[in-house]
């Protein structure tokens, strides 16, 4: 059994600088997920609207492919190549989300970098499903503690 000496350098030894980045990176499926379904449905990490087509023929045929978003509004989905790039880089600070498909820097310069990223609602999903179970896993791997 430890002692109260031993939880108490247990808990000295824990490092949520190091620990939390790891965290996010082994979540980065569930940040991708996030960003494209919210993408799906026609939103942006800001809570806007990605945008609207400009042809009423095309908004037709993209409303029988997705009516999600809503008729005439942007998904950025036609052919998946957008999404299925979709990659996470984290650092020490922060994480990117962002996309390797060779379309990427024309759809950044016509909706702006705001199309990744998540908006607050999926923020506190991911944050309350992946980040707090992950500190929490940590933390009592690292001490012993069972936290609830």
């Amino acid at each position: 059994m430890a002692t109260i000496l031993d939880v108490l350098n247990n808990l000295k030894s824990l490092n949520l600088r190091v620990e939390l980045p790891k965290i996010i990176q082994a979540g980065d499926n569930a940040l991708i997920m996030a960003n494209q379904n919210q993408l799906y449905r026609g939103k942006k990490s800001d809570g806007s609207d990605v945008g609207y087509y400009g042809s009423l023929t095309y908004a037709i045929d993209k409303e029988k492919r997705n009516s999600q978003p809503g008729f005439g509004k942007v998904d950025l989905y036609d052919t998946g190549d957008f999404y299925n790039g979709f990659f996470v880089e984290v650092k020490s600070d922060s994480y990117l989300i962002y996309s390797k498909d060779d379309k990427v820097t024309a759809l950044v310069e016509k909706y702006t970098d705001d199309i990744f990223g998540l908006d607050s609602k999926n923020k506190d999903t991911f944050v309350n499903e992946v980040v707090y179970p992950g500190i929490k896993n940590y933390i009592q791997a690292k001490t012993g503690l069972i936290l609830r």
